[in-house]
Formats: C-alpha cells, sequence, structure tokens
C-alpha cells in the first residue's frame, strides 16, 4: 500500500487534516494541524499523537493502518460531536 510521508503532498491529506482536526474537537490532545494538503510538520504531530492514543506505532506517516484507525475513529468522534451539541440546545 501507499505511505504518505513527511513533506509529501497529496489530495487525500485534506481529508485527513479535516479529520484530525475533527478528533482533536472530540478527544482533544491530538492538536488540529492546518489545512495544507501537505504533510507537514504540524501534521506529522498530529498524526503521532492520534497514533499514539490508538496505540500504534508513532511514525506521523499516513500508512494502511493508521488510514484504517482513522476511518474507523471518525465517524464516532463525529456522532459524539453531534450528541454533544444537541444536548447543549
Amino acid at each position: 500500500g501507499q505511505v504518505i510521508r513527511a513533506g509529501e503532498s497529496h489530495p487525500y491529506l485534506f481529508l485527513i487534516q479535516a479529520m484530525l482536526a475533527t478528533l482533536d474537537e472530540t478527544y482533544g490532545s491530538i492538536s488540529a494541524p492546518p489545512m495544507t494538503g501537505v504533510l507537514d510538520m504540524p501534521t506529522v504531530d498530529s498524526l503521532s499523537n492520534f497514533q499514539r492514543l490508538s496505540q500504534l506505532p508513532e511514525t506521523g506517516e499516513v500508512d494502511k493502518i493508521t488510514w484504517k484507525h482513522l476511518a474507523r475513529h471518525y465517524p464516532l468522534a463525529v456522532n459524539l460531536n453531534y450528541s454533544q451539541n444537541r444536548s447543549k440546545r
């Protein structure tokens, strides 16, 4: 599988950065990266934080396992954020 490494740009990184921002809203301690489409240092740091929380190797890269964990946690975070926002009304 493809691995996105530090310094590389990729269209999927916009999606990944948005997912990390949502996960940071829910769990904190991930630090939302800017939306650049580049695997820059803020995104590497966010990915490493997410990998640590997910008990994955902290590479700061997007590999198949990290992508699968992002895809699994993101819908849970969206649903949790939605529920929390509804209960504040």
